[in-house]
């Protein structure tokens, strides 16, 4: 899932400081935007999608979730599934939903007060697959807080689909190795069971294939990873196609985000994406619904280009602060850190 609340949280409250932006009139000190973050894919996983009113108050940002909301997804105008409740905001499909690449999707939704939402509706295409992931060691190939550090490039090969415009987004999630599953200002304590931190890519890779319809494309990158640890790591790479509108609608979303905050900058537009309010055309959405078939690959980063060419920075990019007890913690579960064994982990 794209974490379009974060990143448009981030877009509007930068928006706030520009030198010159109609935000500053319109929003003042105190603003709220109805903001929808959901990503339908056909893998077999949590389809979830997340509605909260994003808060600007004093300098400040709140993620409010807007209760009692009627959630639903129409499939090809005709069958209606309904979501349920899960957290914060966070709304889910049933277990045994799976949605079909050919299918056309919706996401309606109406609020307590009586206003109405809709999505444009989305076809789900299918995408190719990745043909195969290689990397390449880079020994000062990822910036950090204006320092560079020895990284591992990860490319990919495809063949793209002929006679249609294909838009795609490329994703990754990383498993690493952890040994210390308690750190503070003063010490680390070491984990007392195996443990494995999970890493997930945070920028917005998309590609449009104007120039490559049909064609065999050949070293796509798709990720830098810093060389944490000299042993290895399991890599899991993305591949998904969406629509031409997702696809603009990221495409904001990602220039307004790593170009934002600069006084000279000009000032953002507005993150509106494919939801309008029916009963109140007047008011903009932020977010997106967006739908994407998938492709993934699993790829052993085994690091061994990178022996005795670098040193590891670290998952904590710095050194373990020794606890001079003997004192152990248990690898906690959680969204960045499993204590069970990824499966094609290789010991």
């Amino acid at each position: 899932m794209y974490r379009f609340v974060r990143i448009i949280s981030i877009v509007l409250a930068l928006s706030v400081y520009t030198c010159v932006s109609p935000y500053d009139v319109r929003f003042k000190k105190t603003f709220r935007v109805l903001t929808v973050e959901g990503t339908l894919t056909d893998e077999v996983e949590e389809q979830q999608v997340e509605i909260v009113e994003t808060d600007f108050v004093n300098d400040a940002l709140y993620r409010v979730p807007i209760n009692d909301l009627v959630v639903q997804l129409k499939v090809n105008g005709k069958e209606v599934v309904t979501l349920q409740p899960k957290e914060k905001g966070v709304y889910t499909l049933p277990s045994g939903f799976r949605a079909k690449a050919g299918n056309r999707y919706q996401l309606v939704f109406s609020k307590p007060d009586g206003n109405y939402y809709e999505s444009a509706e989305e076809l789900m295409q299918s995408v190719p697959p990745i043909d195969s992931v290689y990397d390449v060691f880079v020994p000062d190939g990822y910036v950090r807080k204006e320092k560079r550090y020895a990284s591992h490039s990860i490319f990919l090969n495809y063949q793209d689909v002929p006679n249609e415009k294909n838009y795609y987004v490329w994703s990754w999630t990383l498993w690493e190795r952890q040994n210390l599953c308690v750190s503070t200002d003063y010490y680390d304590l070491y984990c007392n069971q195996p443990c494995w931190e999970i890493l997930r890519s945070e920028d917005i890779d998309i590609f449009s294939d104007i120039f490559t319809d049909g064609k065999r494309v050949v070293g796509k990158k798709v990720a830098d990873i810093p060389y944490y640890q000299s042993y290895g790591a399991l890599l899991e790479v993305h591949q998904q196609r969406i629509s031409e509108n997702s696809y603009r609608f990221l495409k904001l979303l990602r220039d307004q985000n790593q170009g934002t905050g600069s006084l000279v900058d000009t000032p953002p537009e507005a993150l509106v994406g494919n939801i309008r309010n029916i009963t109140n055309p007047n008011e903009e959405v932020a977010g997106a619904f967006v739908v994407a078939s998938t492709q993934k690959m699993m790829y052993w980063l085994n690091r061994e280009n990178a022996n005795g060419k670098a040193i590891p920075v670290g998952l904590m990019w710095r050194a373990p602060i020794v606890s001079p007890t003997s004192i152990t913690a248990p690898c906690v579960a959680s969204p960045t850190r499993t204590p069970f064994q990824p499966k094609g982990w290789r010991l």
